[in-house]
């Protein structure tokens, strides 16, 4: 295509160009000049516009219809693959012959393949950085703490709120929030030593969680988002488990015995006598209990339902908790939520039961030990109530619930004296 000029004279002197208008930059387009030297006057035509390995590049041809048909080629080439594209060097080129070798025995083109390059290093930078799944949970309990302050949430789920961040971030914490997928959630939950009724909670706790960091940006999208609504099963109401009298007086002995004694006795004795949610019983304060007139006030701050209830002491409720009164505390359970924890498993473990965490084991092989009822305290003063008064409307009165709720709960009915032997556990 290019011809050889090599025979021609050095182009000095003057050149006559026949075509004299000015072009626009980076235009290909065809120049004759013509040059005369020592007598002898020389015409051949060039291609301006181009450039060969990042440089200029003009090539000569002594035939004028060559150097038109070879400057279409290139303006065709343009039009095709753009300036950059025509103008690779000899280098990329060959590198970009070997990508396809590479590429072809997966069907795959260049542009597919740095599509998805492009993409992995934009999540990599993403997670360079983005924020650690810990201090985005940092903010969301500072948020709740907020809300609690101004009177829009209620103390007890600050510490429920509390208590799972903290469980997410000894799993995840260390992560970037946006590096966390739905396997990631799916395998903490799986993970989680509790029943399929907590995990409920704790999921709807992670919809919370995630909505919260997608709002604030941290995120592109809800990990959560495929997982649809929670369906609560039906096998999920089943019959209610409770202690044995004897049980009972066992985990009450140990509660006696234990350094916290003055926590945990008037803790259980108002789960397994007057019925009150473990929340309840944790968050009341003494000044709610009239030990006197023998009542106490279950406050909507501190209810599960948020409506305000009051509650008759039973005798058996009434010797313990005046029993076990200390002189200067304010609240039934006044530890935070790692202490409860501890110091609650530490009692149930030496009366015999399994605790959610082997590591928190006081004594003998878990799996020798019994698997500790869900809300069997509750549960307890309800099954064991029933068979003396028979009165469910009162009884979900006491328990602050309806009275549908009791009778698919407690459907069986204990024996008189088993129910009258219960009563009759005193400190």
């Amino acid at each position: 295509m290019q011809q050889d000029t090599q025979n021609y004279p050095a182009l000095r002197g003057k050149r006559s160009f026949s075509e004299r208008q000015r072009s626009p930059k980076g235009t290909i387009i065809v120049r004759e000049l013509v040059q005369k030297s020592r007598g002898r006057t020389y015409r051949y035509w060039t291609i301006s516009g181009l450039k060969k390995e990042g440089k200029r590049w003009i090539p000569k041809y002594t035939n004028e219809s060559e150097a038109r048909r070879d400057a279409e080629h290139y303006k065709k080439e343009r039009r095709n693959f753009g300036v950059t594209a025509t103008e690779l060097p000899i280098g990329v080129r060959a590198e970009t012959a070997a990508c396809l070798e590479k590429l072809r025995p997966f069907g795959k083109t260049i542009t597919e393949a740095v599509s998805f390059y492009v993409t992995h290093l934009q999540t990599e930078f993403k997670l360079e950085v983005s924020r650690t799944l810990e201090a985005c949970l940092q903010d969301f309990v500072a948020e709740k703490v907020r809300l609690a302050e101004r009177g829009d949430l209620r103390a007890i789920s600050i510490q429920t709120t509390r208590s799972r961040a903290k469980r997410l971030a000894e799993s995840l914490g260390s992560m970037p929030i946006q590096g966390i997928g739905s396997k990631h959630l799916s395998e903490f939950l799986a993970n989680l030593p509790f029943s399929q009724v907590t995990k409920i909670h704790y999921r709807a706790f992670l919809s919370e969680f995630m909505a919260y960091a997608l709002e604030r940006e941290w995120i592109e999208g809800n990990p959560l988002s495929s997982w649809g609504k929670t369906k609560r099963r039906k096998n999920l109401i089943r019959e209610v488990q409770i202690l044995s009298v004897p049980e009972v007086q066992k985990l009450l002995e140990v509660a006696k015995k234990d350094e916290k004694a003055d926590i945990f006795v008037p803790y259980l004795a108002l789960g397994l006598f007057l019925g009150l949610r473990p929340t309840e019983a944790r968050l009341l304060n003494w000044s709610d209990i009239d030990l006197e007139h023998g009542s106490i006030e279950i406050k909507g701050s501190t209810s599960k339902v948020k409506s305000t209830r009051h509650i008759q002491i039973n005798p058996t409720a009434l010797a313990w908790l005046r029993a076990y009164k200390p002189s200067d505390a304010k609240t039934i359970v006044p530890l935070n939520d790692y202490e409860y924890r501890v110091s609650w498993d530490r009692i149930k473990n030496l009366a015999g039961w399994k605790v959610w965490e082997p590591n928190k084991a006081i004594e003998g092989n878990q799996t020798e030990l019994k698997d500790w009822p869900e809300d069997c305290l509750r549960h307890c003063y309800a099954s064991y109530w029933l068979p003396i008064h028979n009165d469910r409307p009162k009884l979900a009165e006491h328990m602050g619930t309806s009275t549908s709720v009791i009778q698919v709960y407690y459907r069986k009915s204990l024996p008189a004296n088993t129910a009258s032997a219960y009563w009759d556990i005193l400190p």
